[in-house]
């Protein structure tokens, strides 16, 4: 029952807002409040419009789940969900999906401690920021 006030406090409930960054935003930043909820939730909205054939939605909860993924250290889940999504991003068109699955295979890379991998993938991800002119994104990998 919590969990529902929680997700309807939120807008979280509201099918309408599936279209806007905004929703998406709000779910990625609950991953700091409560991983878990984040979690159970991407997975629910990826099996949902996985059935409804809605592509890039089911590539938005993809990618809000592993950036959960990783911010709870399941590593291996983390890996599966964004090896899935590069792999099924560039057929979407959208270089914010992108951005979002390398930042999170950069972060996987260096909890792992695979630092070639994290300053290449880093180098990548940045020339794709700067190409699709997004001064936030470049901001974000020049920062880290």
């Amino acid at each position: 029952m919590l969990t529902i006030l929680l997700v309807c406090q939120h807008g979280l409930a509201n099918n309408d807002d599936y279209q806007s960054k905004e929703y998406w935003q709000t779910l990625a930043d609950r991953i700091k409040e409560d991983p878990n909820l984040v979690i159970k939730k991407a997975r629910r909205l990826q099996q949902q419009f996985k059935q409804e054939h809605q592509r890039y939605n089911e590539l938005q909860a993809m990618a809000v789940l592993s950036s959960a993924l990783v911010a709870t250290s399941q590593l291996d889940h983390a890996e599966m969900v964004i090896n899935e999504g590069l792999a099924r991003v560039d057929h979407a068109g959208s270089s914010w999906l992108k951005l979002q699955f390398l930042r999170d295979q950069i972060l996987l890379a260096h909890e792992r401690g695979q630092w070639q991998q994290v300053i290449v993938l880093s180098s990548h991800a940045l020339a794709l920021a700067e190409q699709a002119n997004m001064p936030q994104m470049i901001a974000h990998f020049l920062h880290n």
